[in-house]
């Protein structure tokens, strides 16, 4: 099973919030303070400690569109998908322009199947903000899910455009190439995804099983021991790399049968 990449956006309203609780604590100071800890939070994947500390800032501040999209994404994390998507649409109900909030949501709504208005989401990230290539990114995924791949292929070159070093967008450009068959521009794009990224364990997956179509076990064998390597519970490139062992050695059986014929 192949699984796009996506890269979601957080919005931090200051880096230095912290610092604020040495001057004047007015509560939208604390607020700010209190996002940027359940940010820092979420960051380690302490989703519980993280939409406490944006509850607090909300207290604080309940009109603070950064983070009810902070608490969204951290919902989400935990599969709240009704929840995050009101704090979504609550942040920009409050701030309409908020393209952040439209990719986020967006990305919740593929990651459920409604890939049609995630689409929506994505363009409307874009109409606010041209330049966010994770949006244009997530957009091509929405559309390779519905069968458009030649735009999918356009919002892929327009993120690269934009972000050069985005591993996520040679993934996904990637992941449309294989499927049309063009095995070696496929590889190219994960090989390139790869060396931005090398945690990037879908790639290197991917990758191997192009190697492996392609008749390289060799190589094949060393994609697949890199993603389990990034990702020891990628259960998925444990069997395909037996299965890619059983036909090294089946070959290697078979070479090693073959003796070159007497003369009589």
């Amino acid at each position: 099973m192949r699984i796009a990449t996506w890269e979601s956006l957080v919005d931090m309203a200051l880096a230095d919030g912290d610092e604020l609780l040495t001057t004047e604590s007015t509560n939208i100071q604390r607020a700010v303070a209190a996002n940027n800890r359940g940010y820092d939070a979420a960051g380690k994947k302490q989703y519980d400690l993280a939409i406490a500390k944006f509850n607090e800032a909300l207290e604080l501040h309940a009109t603070y569109p950064e983070a009810l999209n902070n608490r969204a994404l951290a919902k989400a994390a935990q599969h709240l998908v009704e929840d995050a998507l009101a704090d979504f649409d609550r942040a920009i109900e409050l701030k309409p322009e908020f393209s952040t909030a439209y990719n986020n949501r967006g990305m919740v709504l593929h990651e459920i199947g409604d890939y049609r208005r995630a689409l929506g989401d994505f363009s409307k990230a874009i109409d606010w903000n041209p330049r966010l290539a994770p949006a244009f990114s997530n957009r091509g995924i929405s559309r390779t899910a519905l069968g458009d791949f030649e735009s999918a292929i356009g919002d892929f070159n327009r993120a690269i455009e934009l972000q050069p070093r985005f591993a996520p967008a040679f993934f996904n450009r990637g992941f449309v190439l294989a499927g049309w068959d063009r095995l070696d521009a496929a590889i190219k794009d994960y090989t390139r995804a790869i060396e931005l990224d090398d945690e990037l364990a879908l790639a290197w997956f991917c990758r191997g099983d192009l190697w492996r179509s392609k008749g390289d076990s060799h190589r094949a064998i060393f994609d697949y021991s890199s993603a389990i390597a990034t990702n020891a519970n990628f259960v998925l490139a444990q069997l395909h790399r037996a299965e890619a062992q059983e036909e090294l050695s089946k070959s290697e059986q078979a070479a090693q049968t073959v003796r070159p014929s007497r003369k009589l």
